[in-house]
This record gives structure tokens, sequence and C-alpha cells, in this order.
């Protein structure tokens, strides 16, 4: 854990926990604690439920150090070896009471910041975040499902097509696994990602040797 950024919001601090040799650390199981004793002044999404520790897995708390209120948290997985970031949950107190207006923000500018050298961020929004990530600069590629935002200036627009095409064989692998009615395996295979257990591009590679799902979901059974 260290101290990553001080914001007026609420007198927040946002601190940066890294999992090592996928245990959770100390401080963080008392704050997904603290955080669920505060559940209902968040809404929908809550990054520290059903918290997992992963090799690649990252979260940023922002909380007021003097009254322990959690004001936001932001859960990612990171991708040394590819420079990308995907942000698996974000939320923040501002839905509850606007005094916490702008932590959302905050966090990934602090998480961008961190890894200022990588190429790009992406993420899943909900219906009612979309705009606020526009807002943000993120923008759509292939699916409306995936927002992305370009870190590194230097990206060029090869690589953003491969980030595109990858999101819509995605799509493909989820309508497949939910026409032979196999909810519980989208489930899995979303909960694996987004926790950094599998990456995106290892599923994709594993549908790409015969463009069959079952490839995948033999993948998925690993688990």
């Amino acid at each position: 854990m260290f101290k990553a950024k001080d914001i007026s919001n609420g007198k927040c601090t946002i601190y940066r926990y890294d999992c090592i040799d996928n245990t959770i650390p100390l401080e963080l199981q008392y704050l997904i604690a603290l955080a669920e004793q505060q559940r209902d002044a968040f809404s929908v999404i809550f990054p520290w439920e059903k918290y997992s520790c992963g090799p690649t897995t990252i979260s940023y708390v922002a909380i007021n150090p003097d009254t322990q209120i959690i004001c936001g948290w932001l859960k990612a997985s990171i991708n040394q070896e590819e420079k990308k970031i995907y942000i698996s949950a974000l939320t923040s107190r501002s839905v509850t009471d606007l005094k916490y207006r702008g932590i959302g923000s905050s966090l990934i500018s602090t998480l961008i910041s961190d890894f200022s050298d990588f190429d790009f961020i992406y993420l899943t929004p909900t219906n009612k975040a979309r705009d606020f990530y526009l807002r943000l600069g993120f923008r759509d590629y292939g699916s409306k499902n995936y927002l992305f935002k370009t870190i590194n200036k230097e990206i060029t627009s090869d690589t953003i097509r491969d980030i595109s095409a990858n999101k819509d064989i995605l799509v493909i692998i989820i309508d497949e696994l939910q026409l032979l009615d196999m909810d519980d395996q989208v489930d899995k295979l979303e909960y694996l990602i987004s926790n950094g257990i599998l990456t995106l591009d290892e599923v994709i590679q594993e549908y790409n040797v015969d463009g069959n799902v079952n490839d995948v979901i033999s993948l998925l059974n690993m688990y």
C-alpha cells in the first residue's frame, strides 16, 4: 500500500493496493469490511464485493482518514507485457452525496498517472456511467459495450483496430455461449477477465485456434 494522492472532495486521500502472491493485503481486507458496512452509500457497483487477488490486480481506494468514510473505489487489471489496463469496477460516494463529485475522475487520473507509459485503458461501462466516461475522453471501439482511452499518444491506428477486433470477437464468444444456454459460463468468463485471472488476449487466442467456442469452454473449465 502507498499513498497516491490527496484530493479535496470530502477531504479524501487515495491509496493504492497491489496484490502480492495472490494474497489480499491486510489493510485492504480492513477496507473491504469497512466498505461493506457503508454499502448503502453506493449504488450498483461494489468493487470490494467477492474480492479476489490475481497477479495483475490493483485497487485504488479513496478514503477520509479522519472519519474512515470510503469516498470511492477503483479496481483494475494491469497487463505489463502489453501495456494495457482494464478497469473492472469503479464506484463513487457521489451517487448519494454530491460533496464527493469528482472522486471517480480523480481515481482514474491517479491510475493513469501511475501507468503513464502504458498504451491504453479500457472498460465496460454501465448505461448510466457511459456519458461520464465519454466526458473523460473515452471512445467507442467495435461494440458499444466497450470504451477505450489512449494513454500513449503514439499508439497507432493499427493497434486500435486490433483492440476493436478483439472486442468484437469477445461479443461473438458470449453470444455463442448464450445460444448454448451456458449463462453460467458467461458469468465465469466475465469474472475471470475482470479479476485478472484470465486475460482477454488468452481467451481470444484460444477461440482463434479453430474458431470454436468449445475451446473457450475447455479453457474456462480449467478454473
